[in-house]
């Protein structure tokens, strides 16, 4: 039905899924769990998983919400990235690519940009520094990504530090670090805009981009020399591991 409505371009208020119907909300809410959580029948993961390929412009509707639920599905601390499962990870790298397909990206990181004018000209008006827009669910996804990237990363180098042997893996570009290094490249290019407000923004935001990414590398290269120092043999694997970071990639 999703497929039809698109490929047929009906308007879908008329058939209740509309943005903020109950039906809308019912439906997306359901599709979701059973495409990502665990323990759900993989005949039944997979439709439900199907249904969200071929319908998240209508069940996610705006890059807010596929921002938000992809941020609610990431893991929140540590190394708890190393149990998520096979149908979170596909809704990750759905909704990542989802964020890239339609300029989801370029409207979220207009949106966070007008954010910080505003945050930038109450540091001007008060003198006081304000609470941080950590909630628009851009710059917080960022965060999320780069900490689940290295987490990632630490785990594998803790794997290698206690037992000096590395699960093979080829060090590809995911989806992840696709929206990461899109994320960068529009950024650094609003820096060269002739709009001061803009400007001063782009630079605000890119401190902070920078900030949480030196705080990633610093601990990951920390790990990774003293995994390299253990045993000489452990360099070659070391260096493979960190190909697949950020450290490698940006």
């Amino acid at each position: 039905m999703l497929y039809c409505i698109i490929t047929n371009n009906i308007n879908v208020k008329p058939v209740g899924l509309g943005s903020g119907s109950k039906l809308l909300s019912s439906l997306k809410s359901r599709v979701v769990y059973l495409a990502s959580s665990f323990g759900i029948v993989s005949t039944v993961q997979r439709a439900a998983q199907a249904t969200l390929q071929a319908g998240w412009s209508i069940l996610l509707p705006t890059a807010n919400e596929r921002a938000q639920t992809l941020s609610s599905l990431l893991p929140n601390a540590g190394l708890e990235t190393g149990i998520i499962s096979c149908g979170q990870r596909f809704m990750t790298d759905l909704l990542v690519w989802s964020l890239m397909a339609d300029g989801g990206l370029e409207t979220a990181l207009f949106d966070a940009l007008r954010a910080e004018i505003v945050e930038l000209a109450d540091i001007d008006e008060t003198f006081d520094t304000p609470t941080s827009h950590s909630t628009i669910p851009l710059l917080h996804l960022v965060k999320q990504l780069l900490r689940n990237g290295s987490s990632l990363t630490q785990l594998r180098l803790q794997e290698l530090k206690s037992s000096c042997k590395v699960n093979h893996f080829k060090a590809t570009t995911t989806p992840s670090s696709n929206l990461l290094m899109r994320f960068q490249r529009l950024l650094i290019g609003k820096i060269y805009t002739k709009d001061s407000n803009c400007l001063q923004a782009a630079e605000s935001l890119l401190k902070k981009y920078l900030y949480q990414i030196s705080s990633h590398v610093t601990d990951t290269l920390n790990l990774a020399h003293e995994v390299a120092m253990i045993n000489p043999k452990n360099f070659l694997h070391v260096v493979q591991i960190l190909k697949g970071d950020i450290i490698g990639k940006f």
